[in-house]
């Protein structure tokens, strides 16, 4: 299975046995250029949908600390690198976001970091953007 560090933008690496406080630490020494190449699992310099989605999904399920099959803000804030307001992920605002609602935010953040609309990511546009993120803090 691969591996991939969450957010990678999308997703940051959360591990299963830590709380969103060690989660929150992990995020500030996200390294992109270890998770673009975790990421990328044939190893052929770019991370396509289908490695995205697969990280993605296991970024998901890692970040459900609770087990519960859906993200609340804290465990939403924990697994992603590039933040965006809980309410625009929760599209049905219930409190809480599901893989569903995950995969619709994390396919805009797809899009926004492949910047030249190649429909992959290479291992420029993702620290780039990481880079972007860190500016903005």
């Amino acid at each position: 299975m691969m591996r991939f560090v969450a957010g990678f933008l999308l997703a940051v690496p959360v591990l299963l046995a830590f709380d969103s406080a060690r989660a929150q630490e992990l995020v500030m020494t996200h390294d992109p250029k270890q998770a673009f190449e975790e990421a990328d699992q044939n190893k052929d310099g770019f991370v396509d949908p289908a490695e995205y989605y697969e990280r993605v999904t296991e970024v998901f399920y890692e970040a459900d600390a609770n087990r519960d099959g859906t993200l609340d803000p804290k465990e939403l804030d924990a697994a992603v690198v590039i933040h965006t307001d809980f309410s625009s992920v929760d599209t049905n605002g219930d409190g809480r976001v599901t893989l569903i609602e995950f995969f619709g935010e994390r396919a805009r953040t797809f899009q926004q970091v492949d910047k030249n609309g190649d429909s992959v990511l290479s291992e420029d546009e993702v620290v780039s953007a990481f880079k972007k993120k860190e500016e903005k803090k």
